[in-house]
């Protein structure tokens, strides 16, 4: 047999072309010894149906479809790294589709992996109404889906999320520690946005040490926070902790004997740039891979609908870690 086809096993056995395939996808009623005849001729050749063959006989393939807003700051980067190996070692590609945050080509991006009979959906949603409308449409098309959260708390939700409120709130506890009572929390509106969980009320409640100050201010009003004493600076991410620090030197400021900057997620540049950034890292790589694993198993072990009403049943939260560098340590 020069190149096995369900036609070239048929005719080595004897029988028709619809027994092979019937055989080989589980369908019909074929007997066990000629169901274990076919399966080891179509092995001892290397057999495999075509995409095509494999998606009008209704088979979805081995692929999984990304939808996430964009690759540019990093973070993107690090959860596609940490997917397309999990996917990989289980024999599964990833395609990729950006939507730059808007529900409707993020919707459009589900329907095209329907047409494309993909195995399974993950989805970084950029505010809650577009994860409840792709939870609500893959739901609708029995496609399996996992969500990388920024915060737990959607409704009908499932997937995996990453605690920022604890890991702001170790970025804070760690100037108290070593000595800092007036802490700025440096950022880019990132604790004005409720799709993560974050606002300075609820980082506050977690700050436990009555005698510590905090407020939440923009890079831009830095230098006025020099002017109150303000000594202590967390970061919502590295590269806005690297310019932090480029503020403070060229205000006469020592680090860390004077003034201490803490980071977020761990760059490349945290342990590259003078001084080294103390920082919170987060796993954005593990949540990528945590999330194809969890989807994997999701599609190998039969789609089904999320049990239970509590978000405790549907999420998984993933933690941060302090990685304490020159930024706050002598």
């Amino acid at each position: 047999m020069s190149k096995a086809s369900l036609k070239s096993i048929a005719e080595v056995l004897g029988i028709s072309q619809a027994t092979v395939s019937n055989a080989l996808n589980g369908k019909g009623r074929v007997g066990e010894k000629l169901k274990l005849q076919i399966l080891e001729l179509a092995n001892q050749y290397g057999y495999s149906p075509s995409i095509h063959a494999r998606v009008l006989h209704g088979h979805r393939l081995n692929i999984l479809g990304l939808i996430i807003s964009d690759m540019g700051d990093g973070v993107g980067q690090d959860i596609l790294n940490g997917a397309e190996t999990a996917a990989s070692k289980r024999g599964y590609h990833l395609i990729v589709s950006t939507t730059r945050g808007e529900t409707n080509k993020s919707l459009l991006a589900v329907e095209q992996y329907e047409k494309l009979k993909i195995a399974g959906v993950l989805h970084l949603p950029t505010h809650p109404q577009e994860a409840s409308a792709i939870v609500e449409l893959c739901d609708q098309l029995e496609l399996p889906l996992s969500v990388l959260y920024r915060r737990a708390g959607i409704e009908k939700s499932r997937g995996l999320f990453i605690n920022h409120l604890k890991g702001y709130t170790q970025a804070v506890n760690h100037l108290l520690d070593i000595g800092h009572r007036k802490i700025a929390l440096i950022h880019e509106g990132q604790f004005e946005h409720s799709d993560i969980g974050m606002t300075m009320e609820s980082v506050e409640s977690l700050v436990k040490r009555a005698d510590g100050s905090v407020v939440a201010a923009k890079l831009m009003n830095i230098k006025e926070l020099i002017d109150q004493d303000f000594r202590g600076f967390a970061c919502d991410s590295d590269n806005i902790a690297i310019k932090t620090l480029k503020i403070l030197k060229s205000a006469g400021l020592k680090i860390p004997q004077e003034a201490g900057v803490v980071g977020y997620r761990d760059s490349k540049l945290a342990s590259v740039c003078d001084p080294s950034l103390t920082t919170v890292r987060v796993p954005f790589n593990r949540l990528g891979a945590d999330s194809t694993n969890q989807l994997i198993d999701r599609i190998e072990n039969g789609y089904q609908e999320p049990a239970g009403d509590s978000e405790s049943d549907v999420l998984y939260e993933l933690n941060t870690d302090l990685v304490v560098r020159q930024s706050t340590k002598s």
